[in-house]
């Protein structure tokens, strides 16, 4: 008998089959969402598996207070600690045990973990497991995980009419979920798994804005004896995670960063949970703990999201807890060692982030353009002239002057420039509109108009909001590709006497989206 014709036509269904499965998992990864930006979650998770296998004994697990909260990088800087963030955008306490699973997988000799306590005391969306589970890969653990999740879903479906309950195959394949976001998909969702997806801040995200004076308290100290009631869920994943850290002899820490809505009795039950399971609670919203890191809400809170940290709250929280660990748990201070390499390969790119973070903190003109003076950066320039006043103060004027910048558009017309390396490539003033394009340091297009009636400012294609009458500022960095600060200066007639209600003419400096 002639096998040839059999194994032939077996060997095109085997290739079929192949090709198949292999543009089904690409269209899989295309079509599930990249939550990046501020939040990171996709980009927290993807990082952790860039890590060498057996090279952090701290793990940090919990939701968005500690992306904001809590910096890996400042713990190392401190105290020579190697650690990672696995915090993802309201991260159920289903996904913190079963993340710490994962975790255990790779990195086997955990030393300590630390466990933001927020969400034991909230029913979480069905995208926040999404956000949790969808970038680990298909195990049993995370099998698990989808089975438990899907039977809690249920069972809150069935008693409460709550959310519908998803089915346990949409994790096994996304695509069943997100089918529908064709219509939404962007350029980074075809990019995302082409890029280096190792994570230089280990999880944290630089924000730097900040909060309002006033608007928080901390705990008081005659508050009240009642008790908040988890939810179940929470509390069985809670049980398990202590459980597994007993196991593995993992010195659990339960944190909670300062917050607005933070309560008495949800303070209360975390610390009698503590005391059952024999565990260290870090309360940040207690007065003691707040006076022990200098803490003060208007310059350590975030003004956009005020019941999270920002850069400045998370490196006094972050010191705090380096010395803590350091004192009670079994970490090591890697400094000098070859397990630091990675940590310092690091360093320079985090300490370049927050220099990018805290740009947003310079209020005026001369501090700003002085902070801009990096050699990873290109300095667009656009005037928009709809009903601007660019008539500065000598002080902007001279500010500019230093770098070589025009100042004639202080007196009207419109304006263009681009500012590297010290050096101006672009530059261009008159009376009639004005349009520019220049490849910058690294290669990116960049397009700039400018007219009395508008302006723009556009890198490969992308427009920055720069719609603000007046002088528009585009900080781009290099070595990111991301543009990390953007704003509008114009004069403003402004009170300058609250009593009297006299106004002068000011600067005004205004943030732009990006």
């Amino acid at each position: 008998m002639n096998w040839k014709p059999y194994f032939a036509r077996a060997g095109k269904g085997l290739a079929f089959f192949l090709i198949a499965a292999l543009l089904f998992c690409l269209i899989t990864r295309i079509f599930t969402p990249k939550w990046s930006g501020y939040w990171k979650s996709s980009d927290t998770v993807t990082g952790f598996y860039e890590l060498d296998e057996d090279s952090i004994d701290t793990l940090i697990i919990g939701s968005s207070q500690v992306i904001s909260g809590i910096s890996p990088m400042e713990l190392y800087q401190s105290a020579g600690i190697s650690a990672y963030s696995l915090g993802t955008e309201q991260q159920p306490v289903l996904c913190s045990y079963y993340l710490l699973r994962e975790a255990l997988d790779t990195q086997p000799n955990l030393k300590a973990v630390i466990f933001e306590v927020t969400e034991l005391f909230n029913v979480c969306s069905e995208a926040s497991y999404r956000k949790g589970l969808d970038y680990l890969p298909l195990n049993a653990a995370k099998w698990e995980a989808i089975q438990t999740h899907v039977a809690w879903a249920e069972k809150r479906e069935a008693e409460e009419n709550g959310e519908t309950a998803p089915s346990a195959l949409s994790y096994v394949l996304p695509i069943i979920a997100y089918h529908d976001r064709w219509s939404q998909l962007e350029q980074a969702d075809f990019t995302y798994w082409r890029q280096d997806r190792t994570d230089p801040y280990r999880g944290f995200s630089i924000q730097t804005n900040r909060g309002d004076a006033g608007a928080y308290e901390p705990l008081g100290e005659d508050a009240t004896a009642a008790l908040a009631q988890p939810d179940p869920e929470a509390m069985e994943a809670f049980t398990n995670l202590v459980n597994l850290c007993k196991e593995r002899s993992i010195d659990l820490l339960l944190l909670k960063t300062p917050r607005s809505d933070w309560t008495a009795e949800e303070h209360n039950t975390t610390s009698l949970l503590a005391e059952q399971n024999d565990l260290a609670f870090l309360d940040f919203n207690t007065p003691q703990l707040q006076k022990d890191i200098d803490y003060d809400y208007a310059t350590d809170n975030l003004l956009r999201s005020p019941t999270h940290l920002n850069l400045s709250g998370a490196q006094k929280v972050s010191a705090y807890l380096g010395d803590y660990l350091t004192k009670h748990c079994a970490v090591a201070d890697v400094r000098g060692t070859r397990a630091a390499e990675p940590l310092e390969a690091e360093l320079p790119l985090y300490l370049a982030g927050v220099e990018d973070g805290n740009l947003s903190l310079k209020e005026d003109l001369p501090n700003f353009l002085l902070a801009c003076q990096k050699a990873r950066y290109s300095v667009l320039f656009a005037v928009n002239g709809r009903g601007s006043d660019c008539a500065f103060p000598q002080a902007d004027r001279d500010a500019m002057t230093e770098l070589g910048l025009d100042t004639r558009f202080c007196a009207g017309g419109n304006y263009l420039a681009v500012l590297e390396h010290g050096t101006i490539p672009l530059q261009q003033w008159g009376g009639t509109n004005l349009s520019q394009s220049i490849t910058l340091a690294d290669g990116a297009h960049a397009a700039l108009t400018s007219s009395a009636s508008g302006g723009s400012i556009s890198i490969d294609g992308v427009e920055v909001d720069v719609l603000s009458p007046g002088l528009n500022i585009v900080v781009y960095n290099h070595d990111s590709g991301q543009v990390v600060d953007a704003i509008a200066c114009r004069m403003d007639e402004q009170v300058v006497d609250k009593k009297t209600g006299k106004t002068e003419k000011l600067p005004l400096f205004q943030r732009q989206s990006f």
